[in-house]
């Protein structure tokens, strides 16, 4: 499982400052993608995969049993 960030500044970045923009995450993953696309077509994938104790890990985790996959892996 992966999540992926896509950053995008909102004016053009300067080298050493702060700049303002629009962060979005994306689920990724190409285990995690065919396991979610498989239980969509009826079946009950098994996923095994590390997950770090952070944002990233809790926002994969949430996602998985929020689409009612077995986190038993």
């Amino acid at each position: 499982m992966v999540l992926d960030i896509h950053a995008t500044p909102s004016i053009p970045a300067n080298p050493r400052t702060t700049t303002p923009g629009k962060v979005n995450y994306v689920l990724g993953g190409v285990a995690r993608n065919v396991a979610e696309c498989m239980s969509k077509l009826g079946a009950k994938p098994y996923m095994i995969s590390a997950l770090g104790l952070d944002m990233a890990g809790n926002i994969l985790l949430e996602h998985w049993k929020s689409a009612g996959l077995s986190i038993e892996g």
